[in-house]
């Protein structure tokens, strides 16, 4: 599709391409500082624009297809284009992630927690993740510049006992993650409220 209106799935799924086929070369890394450091940014921002530390954004979206494809298999990623034919945008995303069985948003949730786990193949050589910032029981945090669509905030909580945490914003979804001896164990909020107990974790993410 000539005309695909996705622009930032050229550029992402180019560098996909690139890491994929030079394996050994990881200059596409070098993109991925784009989305590390600012996870909150628009999926379809084209970076640079309002924050210097999401420069080249488009590209380092790579991640994006990189998770896909590590979960669904590379069929997946051609599958986008594929529907593109067809679909414009996000139909043909969702319609391949359908062939593959899940849906749009069980993908964005995987992927933000894999962002903020560096659970990749290679996830050990990535940057480390930029967390909005830090928040404690005592008081309301609230981030200094909001969220994107298809992006995420990550908030480290600190708590100790039985904690309940709220979301003061009806257009955002949460999910609340645990970790334990480098392990995850994931809480999704099915409303703005949850409460858990945070005492066997180490780290407590929003």
């Amino acid at each position: 599709d000539g005309e695909e209106p996705a622009d930032w799935l050229w550029e992402a799924t180019a560098s996909w391409m690139q890491d994929e086929v030079y394996d050994n070369i990881n200059d596409a890394e070098e993109d991925l500082l784009a989305v590390f450091k600012s996870p909150d940014t628009c999926q379809l921002a084209y970076g640079g624009e309002e924050r210097v530390e999401d420069e080249n954004h488009w590209y380092g979206e790579w991640i994006f297809l990189r998770y896909i494809s590590e979960h669904h298999g590379h069929a997946s990623v051609r599958a986008i284009w594929e529907h593109a034919r067809d679909l414009d945008g996000y139909a043909a995303l969702e319609a391949a992630l359908a062939d593959a069985e899940t849906t749009l948003d069980d993908t964005m949730r995987g992927f933000s927690l894999a962002l903020l786990t560096r659970d990749f193949e290679e996830g050990a050589q990535y940057p480390i993740l930029r967390l909005e910032g830090e928040a404690t029981t005592e008081s309301n945090f609230v981030p200094q510049d909001g969220v994107g669509q298809m992006a995420a905030d990550y908030v480290e909580i600190f708590a100790r006992g039985i904690t309940s945490i709220e979301l003061a914003a009806d257009d955002l979804e949460g999910m609340l993650v645990g970790v334990h001896a480098g392990q995850a164990h994931v809480f999704n909020m099915k409303t703005s409220q949850i409460t858990v107990d945070a005492s066997p974790y180490d780290h407590l993410y929003l």
